[in-house]
């Protein structure tokens, strides 16, 4: 016959839910009556749900504990949404510039006008990328 357990988290000791224990081979062998159930389990049942409670399990003993209130992060300011952006776009260029560095990227812009070079698709559309990128940085007065 299996009995009845109850699973709780092994940190807050939060009920997790219930299963059931099969009988130990080795002492019903013996004659003794025992189960195996494993670690953060108990064959003690919680009490009933309470609206706004959490059955934790606490030094042998069920416990109801009060459900923390989330802390509501304040919304971002207009100031600080512009600054995130400005990180980004100085992220992606800082990116890019391992595939085009700046000198590079002068020297392919003077081929390209004197007829001279014709770039890879990725150099050309990296360059493009950045300039884009630049624009936008300056128009947000980063």
């Amino acid at each position: 016959m299996d009995k009845k357990i109850y699973h709780y988290c092994e940190d807050t000791g939060r009920y997790l839910g219930e299963s059931f224990a099969k009988v130990s081979p080795l002492d019903a062998k013996q004659g003794i009556e025992a189960y195996l159930i494993p670690g953060n389990a108990t064959d003690i049942e919680p009490p009933e749900p309470v609206d706004g409670k959490l059955r934790c399990f606490v030094d042998g003993a069920w416990e109801y504990y009060d459900i923390p209130t989330p802390i509501n992060e304040p919304e971002p300011t207009e100031e600080e949404i512009l600054q995130l952006q400005i990180q980004d776009i100085k992220r992606e260029l800082a990116q890019l510039d391992t595939i085009v560095n700046r000198p590079l990227e002068n020297m392919i812009l003077h081929q390209m006008q004197t007829a001279e070079y014709q770039p890879y698709s990725t150099e050309l559309n990296t360059i493009t990328r950045k300039q884009e990128l630049r624009q936008l940085l300056q128009s947000l007065g980063g």
